[in-house]
């Protein structure tokens, strides 16, 4: 069944008419590959007698509805994915039966077959709206009600929900032995954070006492993953993980735990983490390392961890009324897990300059849009869940704790949680209660950061005498494209000199309110003059931040002899918006990086550093000069070659960043030689995730064919190495195989794993003329793409975009497609944003020949 999509206007008309006493569920997961029975019970009241409503229930066969007692006839209550519901009484009670399909995209109840055992695994996953495919429910996030649910599973299967397990009994279904899981009633909850997690999982069990005013109460922790993966599991880091952010948020927020339970499930296919209440799920492909993660893959799941646990106050406890709020639960989440990390690791937040840069570049795109976004419809849902509503969002909250201070500011927190606990907020709520803590009037401090788009451009302007002391300083702010507007930012302004021993130091900061177009900071006048300015010393603010020429060139051939980290991380993160601008040429940028890493004597933040290379990969094929691209990719492999054996403990790291960027013989000759075992570097183990890494830059330097790639496979049948193998096959350079992967594509056949893996491969970077053909079929095949999943449809549409036709004809086709009289929006986002990234690299191939001396 498919119908209209719940938009804002209906949701709230529905939410002043009824409210949900309770849904108990029964899901019967035996019937097969295709389908499982749900059977749903909803109790609820109306505020009007008389009137009518609907339910929601999406993609459903075989229906039996029983209303207020009275069997109905589905031809006269079933409107597409609504059940319509006349002639409410006071209280009413729903029965409700359909088949449904287990979901291949990961929306509703989502089937995965594990292909080194065969085994099933099924997880749900109803954000924002695909809670209808697993039950009839009211699918809107501020109806929150209590749910109880049943599930009848094969034998060897353990089932996960959000609360604990009241008993398990022996049942049959079709004759064949089974067993009934019944969970204890949840309090209310959001329809989209149910949780229904069930396969033959590892699963290791623990507990923690939580502290709160001097109450103990013992929390029961849980991890899971496919039994296949069992062997990988760091269980000890991650429950160590797991007690501490209790222990850290529960002080923070001064409120208990509000759930009975925490379980954290790893699940396969899936691509992010989710907050269901005392069940979150995680995309095993990420977090579960077979043996070759870096400390900053560690370091992500510790974030992420954290990130979701926020959710269990924030998002879950009080919840968005509706998707427009929704920065409300993830800026928040973004911002407690960053500094709950912080503290936990003792380590410099080095992480948010990345953050921070993700989102002023996402600011810039023509598809921006305020943190506050209008989401009419539940289909516009997804596509608010971008770097806006995490990364700005966070920095903004930066920016109001700034404004507030952090005592005013965490005390209104805390009042929020008591005030809608098990309830749902607004903006407005949000707002008003920090309001009334603070005393002051937060309107006008919305209306310029949550309701606008855009980053503003933030410059010094620093004049100095013949005697090197300083004169004036000046900040200049610019609008940014999306409109006029100036805003008011709280940051320091940093100076930095170069001491006796080679390092550059800070040696005056000032914080500063800056304010319109031109602010005066008198208080470094009549200091030494810096051979560094650094805006947002500290990174507290959020906005683009323009280096000036002089600092510019301090940092070409010294950036890694700036000390502080924070500080390093962010000169090089503004030294990349300087190359993306066409400021600063692509091969400066790539010899800066090399250079600093090449010459430091600490080691930076991983995470970091895999940005500036991820930078200069991105530099190298798109922004420089085509002659200047395999001097640039020698410079990267002789750097990370020259680390992997340094003894650092990131030997991992460096060999995945060898076997990207290795171009010439000798360096494809030694990868080849560690995957077939026949030579070795100390300090490191090749692991079957690490081996994949060198087998597919291998495959895409046409080092690998089809039977080499094959025999890796064999020896690695799992999920990672089905999807992996697909990954080279389509990395290939050759025509066939990109006319291989091209088909799977667009087939709409290949499961979700497989999708991701040759759609990577599809795109491998380096690759432009072998894909040539395929621009034109990209526009061809938008639309089919746009019709799939949200998911499905939001990752094809941008990593197949043909990024690397770098030309004036590239611009040419992107706006032709956007004229199209028709255009799904999913499809106008990713290619008007594509265009932005054409443009921008014309631009910057400019820059870069004019610093080679090509005037052309």
């Amino acid at each position: 069944m498919t119908g209209p999509v719940l938009t804002q206007a209906e949701a709230r008309a529905r939410a002043g008419l009824v409210r949900v006493s309770g849904y108990v569920v029964d899901l019967d997961v035996t019937l097969g590959a295709e389908y499982f029975r749900s059977t749903t019970t909803i109790h609820f009241d109306s505020r009007h007698v008389g009137e009518d409503t609907f339910v929601d229930l999406t993609d459903a066969e075989d229906v039996s509805v029983e209303w207020n007692g009275r069997p109905m006839s589905p031809g006269d209550v079933c409107r597409g994915n609504r059940l319509s519901l006349p002639d409410l009484r006071a209280h009413n009670t729903l029965l409700v039966r359909a088949r449904l399909p287990y979901s291949a995209a990961v929306q509703g109840l989502h089937r995965s077959v594990d292909p080194s055992d065969g085994a099933t695994y099924l997880y749900s996953h109803c954000e924002p709206a695909h809670a209808s495919r697993v039950y009839a429910c009211f699918d809107q996030p501020d109806l929150k009600a209590p749910w109880q649910l049943n599930v009848i599973a094969p034998p060897d299967f353990t089932v996960v929900s959000n609360s604990p397990v009241v008993d398990v009994t022996v049942a049959t279904t079709a004759g064949q032995p089974a067993r009934r899981w019944r969970f204890a009633e949840t309090p209310p909850l959001a329809t989209y954070l149910t949780a229904v997690v069930a396969g033959p999982f590892a699963l290791w069990h623990d507990e923690h006492t939580v502290r709160h005013r001097g109450i103990d109460t013992a929390v029961p922790l849980t991890i899971g993953c496919r039994r296949s993966l069992a062997a990988h599991m760091d269980v000890a880091e991650l429950f160590d993980i797991t007690r501490r952010g209790l222990d850290h948020f529960v002080e923070q927020f001064d409120s208990p735990y509000p759930f009975a339970k925490y379980a954290q499930m790893m699940v396969p296919d899936f691509g992010g983490a989710m907050e269901h209440p005392g069940c979150v799920t995680f995309a095993d492909r990420t977090f579960v390392f077979r043996g070759a993660e870096t400390r900053a893959e560690r370091d992500a799941l510790a974030e992420t961890m954290l990130h979701e646990m926020a959710h269990m106050w924030f998002g879950n406890l009080v919840t968005p009324t509706w998707w427009d709020d929704l920065w409300l639960k993830e800026s928040f989440a973004t911002n407690a897990a960053a500094d709950a990390f912080a503290r936990l690791r003792d380590t410099d937040d080095t992480a948010a300059v990345g953050r921070q840069s993700r989102a002023v570049a996402r600011d810039e795109l023509p598809t921006t849009h305020p943190v506050v976004t209008p989401v009419p419809h539940v289909d516009a849902a997804f596509g608010a869940f971008d770097e806006i509503a995490y990364e700005k969002g966070s920095a903004v909250l930066r920016q109001l704790q700034m404004l507030l201070g952090e005592d005013v500011f965490l005390a209104g927190i805390r009042g929020l949680l008591r005030r809608y606990a098990w309830g749902n907020m607004t903006t407005d709520d949000f707002l008003a209660g920090l309001g009334t803590v603070s005393g002051q009037d937060l309107g006008g401090w919305a209306e310029r950061w949550l309701h606008t788009a855009g980053a503003n451009t933030l410059r010094a302007e620093v004049t100095s005498d013949r005697h090197g002391t300083v004169t004036s300083v000046d900040l200049l702010q610019l609008a940014s494209n999306s409109g006029p507007l100036l805003r008011d930012h709280r940051l320091a302004i940093g100076f930095y000199r170069r001491g006796h021993d080679g390092a550059f130091r800070r040696t005056e900061r000032v914080e500063v309110h800056v304010e319109g177009a031109r602010t005066r900071v008198p208080a470094l006048v009549g200091v030494p003059g810096p051979d560094i300015v650094l805006l947002d010393d500290g990174a507290q603010a959020f906005a683009k931040i323009r280096l000036d020429s002089s600092s510019i060139a301090a940092i070409r051939d010294h950036l890694g002899e700036v000390a502080d980290p924070v500080a390093r991380v962010q000169l090089w993160s503004q030294a990349w918006a300087s190359c993306r601008d066409g400021l600063l040429a692509a091969r400066d940028y790539v010899s800066m990086t090399v250079l600093a890493l090449a010459r430091a004597q600490h080691t930076d933040n991983l995470d970091f550093v895999a940005a500036a290379l991820d930078n200069c990969h991105v530099a190298i094929d798109l922004y420089a000069d085509s002659r200047w691209r395999s001097i640039a990719r020698g410079m990267l492999a002789e750097l990370a070659r020259s680390r992997i054996g340094s003894g650092n403990g990131d030997a991992a790291f460096w060999l995945r960043e060898y076997a990207r960027s290795a171009a010439d013989g000798s360096h494809l000759d030694e990868l080849a030689t560690l995957v077939a075992g026949s030579a070795s570097i100390d300090g490191l183990e090749m692991t079957a995730d690490l081996r994949w890494h060198v087998v597919i830059a291998l495959a895409a330097a046409n080092r690998f064919d089809a039977d080499d790639i094959d025999r890796v496979h064999e020896a690695d049948r799992t999920t990672a190495g089905l999807r992996r193998a697909a990954t080279a096959h389509a990395a290939r350079p050759t025509s066939e195989a990109k006319a291989e992967a091209w088909r799977g594509l667009t087939s709409g056949t290949l499961s979700e794993s497989v999708l991701i893996g040759v759609a990577k491969g599809f795109a491998y970077p380096g690759q432009a003329e072998v894909r040539a053909p395929y621009a034109s079929l990209y526009y061809e095949s938008a639309t089919e793409f746009a019709a799939r999943s949200e998911r499905q449809a939001t990752g094809l549409l941008a990593k197949l975009f043909p990024a690397d036709d770098v030309s004036r004809e590239g611009v040419r086709r992107a706006d032709a497609f956007l004229a199209r009289p028709v255009v799904p929006s999913v499809a106008a986002r990713a290619v008007a944003n594509g265009r932005d990234g054409i443009v921008r690299a014309l631009r910057a191939r400019s820059c870069d020949r004019r610093a080679a001396g090509d005037v052309r």
